[in-house]
């Protein structure tokens, strides 16, 4: 046992300049490969940069961050915050981030928020300072009193010349670009879709907060998902039939609640919704349980629509029609847009529309 952790110890290390010389390249060039950053007029094509990846890997070659950080000034480090009430949409954020970050040579480091509070936010967006990262990707707040940390985002972004970028929601006038999923898109089109499969009665399901036009409404994506059916009712000429549910909707298993005391409004609602677009895939849940329970089929009787398409979707039976928000493509641009800021170079915010995934609870009449 001691000679193995003595001829481990002798073991030399792998360097980068091992890895140029497998695969036939300046340390130059096997640098920029590795680390995805131009290095003067150095620059690698993507051949060459797989060819020396895979020397890298044929050699086990793990680079020294201590010592990179050391001769740059640079912590190759990256902060990703992620907000409790985000947590469920979280993991499809992070693949595509968690991608291309390696692929530039950054360690992320990922501070997950223990509780929705706003004073938590700004201490672990102060650590973030504190611990000199050299960007920040985070899902921000907006508590149930209408506060956020806009401030100190911009502050950071600003002032400390640390990029931030945000996800899945937008703070207004902030300084860093937001990257979301297009809800007044994505329902519009959900409304038209309804309409040319014969629906004429669309109803809408949604929660407390939905009218609320406020910028700082804790409950924001509930009124973009509702101006979306509102606009898309209206160039149609249908009318509106809102069902909102009673008492604030905190936590994901009270939408479900939710939906199912709602079914029993829509059956005694005159004429009777043929179609239903819920707020989410948990209240499209609960309503099309609490039409079951009354003996109304779905889709036969009336169609459901949610919203989110999450991974119990397919599970129900009928499987739920649900729009899609792209979280990896939100992702993927949201760290792409980061990773450009800290080069030096502009990001602009985007919005991208869900996708409509088809199954069985949305039949044409």
């Amino acid at each position: 046992m001691a000679e193995q952790l003595l001829v481990r110890s002798k073991r030399k290390r792998v360097t980068l300049a091992d890895v140029a010389a497998k695969a036939g390249v300046s340390v130059a060039t096997a640098s920029v490969a590795m680390t995805g950053r131009p290095s003067g007029n150095c620059r690698v094509s993507a051949e060459v940069a797989e060819k020396i990846r895979a020397a890298a890997r044929e050699l086990n070659y793990r680079p020294n961050m201590q010592a990179r950080s050391l001769s740059t000034q640079r912590t190759h480090t990256i902060a990703v915050l992620i907000k409790r009430a985000a947590w469920q949409n979280a993991m499809h954020y992070l693949a595509p981030v968690q991608r291309l970050l390696r692929q530039r040579g950054y360690l992320e480091t990922f501070v997950l928020h223990p509780d929705n509070k706003i004073d938590t936010e700004r201490e672990q967006l102060e650590m973030c300072v504190q611990r000199r990262v050299e960007g920040i990707v985070t899902i921000p707040l907006i508590d149930l009193d209408g506060r956020t940390n806009q401030h100190l985002v911009d502050q950071i972004h600003r002032e400390e010349g640390i990029p931030i970028v945000q996800l899945g929601i937008t703070l207004p006038n902030c300084a860093a670009p937001s990257f979301i999923s297009d809800d007044v898109e994505g329902v519009r089109g959900a409304v038209r879709l309804l309409h040319s499969m014969g629906h004429q009665h669309i109803a809408h399901v949604t929660i407390p907060g939905y009218d609320y036009s406020d910028a700082l409404n804790p409950f924001r994506q509930a009124h973009l998902r509702y101006l979306g059916y509102r606009s898309g009712m209206a160039e149609l000429g249908l009318r509106e039939v809102v069902f909102s549910a009673r008492g604030a909707c905190t936590e994901l298993e009270m939408l479900y609640d939710r939906g199912i005391e709602t079914a029993e409004q829509l059956l005694a609602t005159t004429p009777r919704p043929t179609a239903v677009i819920a707020f989410s895939d948990f209240s499209a849940a609960g309503v099309i349980t609490g039409l079951h329970r009354a003996g109304t089929s779905v889709p036969a009787d009336i169609s459901v629509l949610g919203v989110g398409d999450h991974r119990f979707a397919r599970m129900l039976h009928p499987a739920l029609t649900a729009l899609a928000p792209q979280f990896e493509r939100m992702g993927e641009l949201a760290t792409q847009a980061l990773l450009n800021m800290i080069d030096g170079a502009p990001a602009e915010s985007a919005a991208v529309p869900p996708e409509l995934v088809m199954r069985d609870t949305v039949r044409a009449i």
